[in-house]
Formats: C-alpha cells, structure tokens, sequence
C-alpha cells in the first residue's frame, strides 16, 4: 500500500517528504525513462541553481524525466531503498548520480567480485581492507549486512556481502560520482563551476573523432604484442578516426624518456575528446615510465646508485639502521660502500626527489595543464579512489578543462583484461553510464557526469 502511495504521489507531480530525511522534488517533465539525482542538503541549497540547471539539461538534452533526491547524514541502505522504489516506477529509473556528501559503502567479504584486489580483511584496518563501491546502489539483488560506520570517516559505512546474496553483479541502474576532491568550503564553488560546465557541454556536444591511448611501464608485462593489437579493436570500434578529419594516436611509454611532458600536451590539445590511459596508479598518481633501461655503462652505475640512495632513505624511514640496510645490499650487489654516497644531503634528496617526480602524473599538477578530452578512462589502479581526498580523477574532472565524464577504480584492477570493450558504443551517442552497465567490477565507477554522451556524426 505505502509503494502504492508513493507511485500515485509521482504521477500526480507532487514534491514529497519520503522520510525526516530524504525529500523528493519530482520531474519537471514525464518521460519513460527517468534519472535521480541523489545530494546531500548542505550541497544542494548551496548550489541549487546549478543543479536546477542539470536537471532541466538533462531532462531536454536526454529525454529524462529527473527526480531530486536531498538527502540528510543516512546509511546508504535508505537510499538504495528509495532507489529501488524509482525503477520500480511507471518511468523506469536508468541511473543516478551521486552529488557532495553522500554515503560511500565500503563493502567486505565480496573480494571475489573485484577483477583483482585481494587484501587481507583479518590483518589489515577494514579502511584499508575493504572495497569503496557504489555496485551497492546499483545492483538491487546483491544483500548485505550493515557492520557499522566508521568512527572516523563519518561518509563511510562498512557492509558485509551475505552467504545467501547472487555472487555476481548485474547492475539494475548506472551511477556517478560528483565528488570535489577536497574537504573544505571550496568544494561547493567546485561543484557549482563543474556543472556549468556539463550543462554547456550538453547543449553544444562534441563529435568523437579525436583520442589517444597511452600504455605505461609494466602494464600486461610490456608486452608489445598485446600493445599493438590493440589498436586492431580500437580501429573497429573507432573507424572514423582513421579517416579525414580523425585522429588515434597510440603512445607506449618507452617512446620518449619525457613522457609525462608529452601526455600533458596531448592532454592540452584543443580538439581532443577522449584519453585512454592504460598504466600503473595510485590514489594521487598516474604512473607512466618507471626507470629508463640503461643504454652505457655511466648510465647503469647512475642508476644503481639512485636505487641505492632511494632503498637507504625508505627503510631508514621505516626504522631500519643505516648499516644493516648497507650491508644486505653490498652483500647482494657485491658493491661498496661508495654507492650510497649522498643519501642523506640535501641537494642530493631533492635532485632525486625531482628525477622521481618528473616520470609520472600526480594529482598537484593538474593545476599546470588543462585537460580538453571530454572523457577519460583511467584503466590504473586506485585513480578513481573517490573515498580519499586529492583522488586524481577527481582532480582531472573538477580542474579547469574540459573534462565532464570519466571512468576508474576505487582499489586496484586487473591488467590483462579488454578494458575499452565495447567502447565505441560512445560515437553513437551512447551515454557512459549505458555503456558502463555492462561493466560490472565492485572497483570500477563513473567519476562525473554518468548521462554525458557524445554527438552522433550524421
């Protein structure tokens, strides 16, 4: 009876209160297929211009019938539950997006849904041991049990996948994240400032004909078979790039020694669309060439002793004594004494630090280049870490480019995998989050806009 009531309060266009802490405000237009965006309350009423101006895009843009869901401090449990009431209404819920302070699950005991994180949940903190993972909201079969939330991370609620649960995932709906990477006040300013510039973004679309891929160091073990086969499937999911007016480039990271320069200028390029990036990642850095092979032998002794320099200071950090760590390499390596000579100067740390620094992408130097692709896949570990402040795809969608849509993981992922399957659905005007329902990894989500979608070439 009460879903029944429910249903009848959505057909007749009323803004209801579902719960003390959940409000309803309903579509402006009656679709067949409809779309929730889900906000905590402080952000709304911050940013309710903007988000009103989302809402009216996508609903003339796409074809969506919109709900808006202001959410107070839940579990994630009531809001999948009102989730669940949507799709099961007469205009079909697709997807969702989840906007500011909105309650990430972090779930235990389903490692076997991941494509390859495996950590320990009795050794480890469960902070560091479970999964952050919106397939809880979007998979209305899988069931949990509700642990707890963290006492310290109030965002967080930690779930158990329960015996009885289907152990596979088939996502009802789609999601995203609008999730500023930062913590302080500026993080509305952000929110604000990035769906203006989705809004934009829909109403003069893009035609996708213009992309690179870029495989780092030690990505599918440097194979170059698999690097350049590659580009056998790209080409028959983007034939139009191969043609007049199109553009593919595809960069491994042994090309260039400065290949971090190189991707921020391709990144910079005016009329690029979409970045495939293919490498190693943390939750703040994109990893890109690892040490260079040497090509002398000044350039093998150079790079010794940098490894040296660097294993010295990191177990001296880690409260080693200096000579034990000295002596387990000098017996392993048959060296002296003389190739930890500077370890611990200062010019020399910096001079080191610079050289490290300067191989990959890290989530600070995005404030140095404006990335123009419109969507970005960061096929790498941890870049999508959205649970953690400066994550890095988050730092790429709300930086000063174009950026609207992108898709990573929260922990790490498994490399020998066709990750850009079924990918060219994007140059028909597929959206990303109908193209990422079939992407069903506890670790992989939608970080931006999940309805963006390209412009169909006629």
């Amino acid at each position: 009876m009460k879903r029944l009531l429910l249903l009848s309060l959505f057909l007749f266009g009323l803004t209801t209160s579902l719960l003390a802490e959940i409000t309803l405000k309903e579509p402006k237009s009656q679709n067949s297929r409809s779309f929730a965006i889900v906000v905590d309350n402080t952000t709304y009423n911050k940013v309710e211009n903007e988000i009103l101006q989302y809402r009216d895009a996508i609903e003339s843009v796409d074809g969506l019938s919109v709900f808006i869901l202001t959410v107070e401090e839940e579990n994630p449990s009531v809001i999948k539950n009102e989730l669940i009431k949507l799709y099961e209404a007469p205009a079909k819920l697709e997807g969702a997006v989840f906007i500011g302070y909105i309650p990430i699950p972090m779930l235990r005991g389903a490692q076997h849904l991941t494509s390859a994180y495996k950590k320990n949940e009795d050794k480890y903190e469960w902070y560091e041991s479970s999964v952050p993972s919106d397939r809880f909201y979007e998979d209305f079969d899988l069931q949990f049990k509700l642990l707890r939330q963290d006492s310290t991370h109030s965002q967080l609620y930690y779930y158990w996948l329960l015996p009885e649960s289907p152990q596979q995932v088939r996502k009802e709906i789609y999601s995203g994240r609008i999730k500023a990477p930062v913590v302080d006040d500026s993080k509305y300013k952000m929110i604000a400032v990035y769906l203006n510039k989705v809004v934009e973004a829909k109403r003069n679309p893009e035609v996708l004909n213009d992309a690179f891929v870029f495989t780092g160091h030690g990505y599918h073990s440097e194979s170059l078979n698999s690097w350049n086969d590659e580009i056998i499937t790209l080409r028959e999911q983007f034939p139009n790039m191969f043609e007049v007016g199109g553009s593919l480039k595809h960069i491994h990271f042994k090309m260039n020694p400065n290949m971090k320069e190189i991707l921020m200028m391709e990144m910079s390029r005016e009329n690029l669309d979409m970045a495939i990036f293919h490498a190693h990642g943390a939750e703040e850095t994109q990893y890109l060439i690892g040490y260079s092979a040497a090509k002398s032998i000044q350039q093998n002794v150079t790079e010794m002793k940098r490894y040296f320099r660097s294993k010295l200071r990191y177990y001296v950090h880690h409260g080693r004594e200096i000579q034990e760590v000295k002596d387990y390499y000098i017996n392993q390596y048959n060296v002296n004494d003389t190739w930890f000579e500077g370890a611990f100067e200062d010019s020399v740390i910096t001079a080191d630090s610079l050289f490290e620094y300067n191989m990959d992408i890290h989530s600070k130097d995005l404030a140095l280049f404006s990335p123009q692709a419109e969507f970005i896949m960061f096929d790498e570990c941890f870049n999508g870490s959205f649970h953690v402040e400066n994550y890095i795809s988050g730092k790429y969608i709300f930086g000063s480019g174009n950026v609207i849509s992108s898709v990573a993981n929260s922990v790490n992922v498994l490399q020998d995998k066709w990750a850009d399957k079924s990918l060219g659905l994007l140059r028909y005007g597929v959206s990303v989050g109908n193209w990422h329902r079939q992407v069903n990894y506890l670790e992989n989500h939608i970080i931006g806009d999940p309805t963006f979608h390209f412009k169909i070439k006629k």
